[in-house]
C-alpha cells in the first residue's frame, strides 16, 4: 500500500492523521507493507513514519529519493544504487541533486526572467508561512536532497515556457497540493515500482497494490497501481483520472476519506489471517 501524506493520511490544513490510526493499526497488524510515497523530505517524512510506527522503505521528493532503512549492522538492505548515507538509510536519488538543481534554477531564473520563489530563496520563518508547518517542521522540510518546491509568481503562458525549459534539461515541473515542484525524471510511479522490484523482500507482497493520493502529482502514481484510490481534495475535487474509471473516489477527504477507502478495500479483498 503506498500513500500520499498531505492531503491524503494527513490533514490538508491541520496535518493531523488521527482519523485514519485505526486502519492503519489493522493495516499494521495484518502485516501489510505501508509505503509513504510524499513530496515532503526524507527529514519530513522519517518523521511521520516514526511517529506512525512506520519502519518500511520511504519515496520522498515526489520520487526524487527512495529510502530503505539500514539493517541492524549498518549495512544497506537494498540493492538500489546508493547515492549517500542519511538517518540511517540508504538513498537513491533521481537527477542531478539539490545543489546542482538549485543552481540551474537561478540560471535559468535569470536568463529568462521568469518571476518564482522556492524554498532556497526562504528562511525556515517563511517555509512556516507559506506551509502552515510549525518551525521545527519547516527547518526539516528544508532539508532537501533531490528536488525544489516552488510557487509560480508569472503568468500561465510564463510557466508553459518555463516547464518547456524544465523538460529539456531531462526534470520534470510537477503541481503538488501547494507548490510546483521541479524535480529530477524518477516520478512516484517509478519509485513505487523500484520499491517493489528491488526494496522489499520476495513474498513479502501477495496481494494488489493500491495506491492513494489527492493530488496531480500523485496522478501516475495511481494509474500504475491495481486499485487507485483518488482522495478527495481540500478544495472538494479529485485529480484528474479517465483513464481509470475504476479508480475509488473518497466522499470525505483526507485522513477521513483515506479510513473510508482501506475499510472499503478491507471489505472487497479480505486480509488471509
Amino acid at each position: 500500500m503506498f500513500t500520499d501524506l498531505d492531503g491524503t493520511l494527513l490533514d490538508h490544513h491541520s496535518y493531523d492523521c488521527t482519523p485514519a490510526l485505526p486502519m492503519l493499526e489493522r493495516l499494521r497488524a495484518s502485516r501489510v507493507p505501508v509505503i509513504l510515497s510524499t513530496s515532503k523530505t526524507l527529514s519530513e517524512t522519517r518523521h511521520h513514519a516514526q511517529a506512525l510506527g512506520l519502519d518500511g522503505p520511504l519515496i520522498t521528493e515526489n520520487g526524487g529519493a527512495v529510502c530503505v532503512p539500514l539493517a541492524p549492522s549498518g549495512e544497506s538492505r537494498t540493492d538500489l544504487p546508493t547515492d549517500l548515507i542519511d538517518s540511517g538509510y540508504a538513498v537513491s536519488v533521481s537527477g542531478p541533486g539539490y545543489t546542482r538543481l538549485k543552481e540551474w534554477l537561478h540560471r535559468t531564473r535569470t536568463a529568462s526572467g521568469f518571476r518564482f520563489t522556492g524554498f532556497d530563496d526562504w528562511t525556515d520563518q517563511q517555509v512556516a508561512e507559506h506551509t502552515g508547518l510549525a518551525f521545527e517542521a519547516a527547518s526539516r522540510a528544508r532539508e532537501r536532497l533531490a528536488t525544489e518546491p516552488l510557487i509560480w509568481e508569472d503568468s500561465p503562458e510564463a510557466l508553459k515556457q518555463f516547464q518547456s525549459h524544465v523538460s529539456a534539461a531531462g526534470l520534470r515541473c510537477v503541481q503538488g497540493g501547494r507548490f510546483y515542484h521541479v524535480t529530477g525524471p524518477r516520478g512516484k510511479a517509478e519509485a513505487m515500482q523500484l520499491v517493489l522490484d528491488r526494496s522489499l523482500p520476495p513474498g513479502n507482497y501477495t496481494g494488489p497494490i493500491v495506491a492513494l493520493g489527492d493530488g496531480p502529482n500523485d496522478r501516475d502514481m495511481l494509474l500504475r497501481a491495481d486499485i487507485a484510490v483518488a482522495i478527495k481534495d481540500h478544495r472538494g475535487g479529485y485529480m484528474d483520472l479517465p483513464e481509470r474509471p475504476d479508480a475509488i473516489l473518497t466522499q470525505a477527504a483526507g485522513p477521513l476519506g483515506w479510513r473510508e477507502a482501506i475499510e472499503r478495500i478491507l471489505r472487497d479483498h479480505p486480509i488471509p489471517v
